[in-house]
């Protein structure tokens, strides 16, 4: 996923939360915002929403480099943030931050997002609305997932036996016997936690592995057919 690939990610997770929130929000990608002082200043992605009769904005730096940010390039979107009034600023990027950068942008509370597709929408998303993130506390409706924990917290990449595939478990002792075998924890997917995954999968050209009635044998039913047998919200 490069340049404008990696913006359109971001822009469809902040999307796909505002549905989920039930509130409308008008994502763009590439847009020109007028500063305080007259200059035009280039956003990836942005989106504002008012709160209390306050207009509050997003922006969102994306960085496809190849190597790790700068403390520079942070100080440069701090400049765009301090133009832009009610401003709340976050940069993604795909090769994380070199040490400088990550100092800087803490003193300015300024977030810092790295990591691919999956890793991505897990980070921006928990940040945000906690939506797309089941927790331990959540019960399966009707199915169990795995997926990847770094340091204790849920990475939002679900563990399965291919890439590009998520597995859906149908009781969540079945679920924690493959979590034994490869690593990761189990959540359970509310209905809401369903739809996200299918609207996720669809986006993202994933597909499904469906473990009925052992840890070993699957089907593969299409992001359709999960909808219409197993959504009823």
């Amino acid at each position: 996923m490069q340049g404008r690939g990696y913006e359109d990610l971001i822009r469809y997770v902040y999307e796909q939360l505002s549905h989920l929130n039930g509130k409308e929000i008008d994502v763009k990608r590439n847009v020109k915002i007028k500063g305080k002082s007259g200059v035009l200043h280039q956003i990836d992605v942005f989106y504002e929403f008012e709160l209390n009769d306050i207009v509050h904005r997003v922006a969102i730096e994306c960085k496809d480099h190849k190597r790790p940010i700068t403390k520079g390039d942070v100080q440069e979107f701090k400049a765009k943030l301090d133009d832009i009034p009610n401003s709340t600023g976050l940069m993604a990027s795909k090769k994380g931050y070199q040490s400088g950068a990550k100092e800087y942008a803490a003193h300015y509370d300024i977030e810092l997002i790295s990591g691919g597709e999956m890793p991505m929408l897990s980070k921006v998303s928990a940040k945000q609305i906690e939506v797309l993130l089941p927790n331990e506390k959540v019960v399966g409706q009707p199915f169990w997932i795995i997926m990847e924990e770094y340091n204790g917290e849920v990475t939002g990449t679900y563990m399965t036996i291919e890439e590009k595939t998520i597995g859906l478990f149908l009781s969540k002792k079945m679920a924690q016997k493959m979590a034994d075998k490869i690593g990761g924890v189990v959540r359970g997917l509310s209905q809401k936690h369903l739809k996200a995954t299918l609207e996720f999968a669809k986006h993202f050209d994933l597909k499904f592995y469906m473990f009925i009635f052992d840890e070993v044998t699957a089907i593969q039913p299409s992001s359709k057919d999960i909808e219409e047998l197993f959504v009823y919200e």
